[in-house]
């Protein structure tokens, strides 16, 4: 339902107790976001870098928002409200999502 309304979704799909397998706890992040959960708070200060890096866009998304950006801008100059980047139509709310990124990582 966060995630619904734009929301952060905070949470993990399992115990944050891990502090010591810090590759158990990165497949617990992977599972976690796989689900809808787009953060998570630490308990220990070597989950951060973990958590970071888990929940954050991978390249290839920051790749992707870039042409989102890019394609947006053309769509504006041309009067269009929405576009289609690689099959997939672009709108205002995708536009903010990938400015959030970019602006953030």
């Amino acid at each position: 339902c966060a995630r619904a309304y734009g929301l952060a979704c905070f949470g993990m799909a399992g115990s944050i107790a891990e502090t010591e397998d810090m590759i158990v706890f990165a497949q617990l992040v992977a599972q976690s976001r796989a689900v809808g959960f787009s953060g998570s708070v630490c308990i220990h200060p070597r989950q951060v870098a973990v958590v970071n890096a888990g929940f954050g866009p991978t390249t290839e998304e920051l790749d992707w928002a870039r042409k989102v950006i890019a394609a947006d801008a053309k769509a504006r100059v041309e009067g269009k409200g929405a576009v289609l980047l690689e099959g997939r139509m672009i709108d205002a709310p995708i536009v903010e999502r990938a400015r959030r990124w970019l602006e953030r990582y």
